[in-house]
Order: C-alpha cells, then structure tokens, then sequence
C-alpha cells in the first residue's frame, strides 16, 4: 500500500496554520495512487457537498429504471428551506409545483439549490435512503442525518450531516469510476452529474482559485454559516484535471 507523500502532506500542514481553524486535506491522482493527506480523517459540517451523494442515490435510481430523468416531482411549499437559504427554485414557484428528476439534480448540483437538494433526499428515501446507498458504495466516515430544512432551524444539527476529507475522495472515485448512467443500458455512459459539478459557478476562488485559467474541475462547494464571525464550514470538493490528463 502507498503511502502519502510527506512533503506535500507537511506543505499541507503549514498552509493550513494561516486559516486558524480546523483543516483536512486528501489529495489523491486516481490513475497513479498517489496521495498526500492533512487530518484526513477529521470529521467536518459537509453542508452543500451532501448534495453529491444525495444526487448519485438518484441517479442509480434512474440507472436501474426506478425512475427517469423526465420523471416530474411534486414540491409543496412546506419542503421549501427558508429564506436566507440559497433557493431559484422557492423564489420562482413560491406556491410549489412540479419539476422533473433532471431539472431537481441540475439545481442541486449546479448552482446549489436548498430546496432541489431536500427534495430528491426524499425522492431517495430520505435521509437512511441516502446512508443506505453511500454504506452500500463502501465509502465510511460519511454521515447523513438531516435536510438542509432541518439544519436552517437549528445550528447544531448541520454537524451531524458530517464528512472526512478521505470519505470525500473515496466518493468522487466512485462517482468517476461508475460514471452513472443516463439511462438503464445506456452504453454512453453519460456523465450527467460530473458535468454539472464541471459547469457550476460556485467556489471559484476554492479548488478553482490557484489554477491555471481553464483549467477542467468538476466541484462541489460547501458553505456554512456564521455565528460569532465564525463560519462552521467552507468546504470544496472535486475532480482536477491535470496537465498530463491524469486527474487529481
């Protein structure tokens, strides 16, 4: 077994003194083994990047024909997370209404809808429906508990929706390994979430922020909220396409 490389790891390290707060870091180059760790198994708030594994225990629900990407979801008002919450979809069908899978997984992952998230969380059989699918993946140190509704009304409760920087990876490599399906016995393989997480806006001074201009990543960002000049998370993770096209 590999193991991590320790110049990097202590780079890592010495970074992270200057964000005065708690830092973990796994970086791993998926067609070498290669990696480099900082706290790699320290529990953090994973806020927004629940909406990754939340999206891939729907999309193998469309791989095994459970469901299609045209399949239309009926959203009443009641599951809309509050205001203050990023939200385009509560703020255009304020009354509720109907979108399909496609559109709930393109609001989720893209531009990091509230709502979208919450929804297909119930759409995957909730909060155990989605545990369920991430224990079955074989990916540990990742725990979901809560909807972006439930952590809005008490701050506590966003630590238990919890994630490693270790779990992280071992997800994206499921998600690059698996490549979910469009549809069942699809032969294209397409990539329908990673191109979502390749087109987002969010987080472009995170994993973006350093990169050569143009530089291909497929992301998720993660943003908590302050109390007492305090954030309780800032969270980025992704797929980097290296210069040699291997992918970090």
């Amino acid at each position: 077994k590999k193991k991590p490389d320790q110049t990097l790891s202590k780079r890592f390290g010495s970074i992270a003194e200057e964000a005065k707060g708690k830092v973990g870091v796994y970086a791993l180059v998926l067609e070498t083994g290669e990696f480099a760790v900082l706290n790699p198994t320290e529990r953090f708030a994973m806020q927004s990047v629940v909406k990754v594994p939340i999206s891939m225990a729907v999309m193998k629900m469309v791989a095994d024909g459970k469901l299609t990407l045209d399949t239309r979801i009926k959203i009443e008002k009641e599951e809309f997370v509050p205001a203050g919450m990023h939200s385009p979809i509560r703020d255009k069908i304020p009354n509720g209404g109907e979108l399909t899978i496609g559109e709930l997984i393109e609001s989720a992952v893209s531009v990091s809808d509230g709502t979208a998230s919450d929804v297909l969380q119930r759409v995957a059989g909730g909060a155990k429906g989605v545990q369920a699918f991430i224990d079955q993946l074989g990916v540990s140190g990742m725990k979901i508990r809560h909807t972006h509704k439930e952590f809005a009304a008490d701050w506590d409760l966003q630590y238990e929706n919890s994630i490693t920087a270790e779990s992280a990876v071992r997800l994206l490599q499921k998600l690059w390994d698996e490549k979910p399906a469009a549809s069942p016995g699809d032969d294209q393989k397409e990539l329908i979430l990673l191109n979502h997480m390749y087109r987002t806006p969010t987080g472009p001074n995170r994993l973006k922020g350093l990169l050569p201009p143009g530089t291909p990543v497929a992301h998720k960002t993660g943003t908590g909220r302050k109390r007492n000049g305090i954030t309780s998370a800032t969270n980025d993770v992704g797929i980097i396409t290296l210069p040699n096209g291997d992918h970090l």
